[in-house]
């Protein structure tokens, strides 16, 4: 059954985490951190005051603290970071990516 296979890998989220992030990917990624109500938030030590972040299905996701923008590795939060004018310098960029799994 197709729609089984495509529900397991829409919620896969260490699939998923793999994707070409654009706007439809990051408003899925809000869409999917709001809907898991279960799962708790809470701060990241390395992260800017106000940033949040859950665990879903072994995965990080992280919301910035205007609650516009999720995404689902540190990779992609200093992506952000940098095109959006937060001062922090190359080694706070750094010292972010170093609890990255990977990415």
């Amino acid at each position: 059954n197709q729609s089984k296979q495509f529900e397991d890998l829409r919620t896969n989220d260490k699939f998923i985490k793999n994707f070409a992030p654009d706007w439809n990917y990051l408003l899925f990624l809000k869409t999917r951190y709001e809907n898991q109500e279960d799962v708790p938030e809470y701060p990241d030590r390395k992260l800017p005051l106000g940033w949040k972040k859950k665990l879903i299905n072994g995965v990080e996701y992280f919301k910035d603290p205007t609650e516009k923008f999720v995404f689902n590795s540190r990779k992609l939060v200093v992506e952000h970071l940098r095109t959006t004018n937060y001062d922090l310098s190359d080694e706070d960029l750094v010292s972010i990516m170093e609890d990255s799994d990977s990415e």
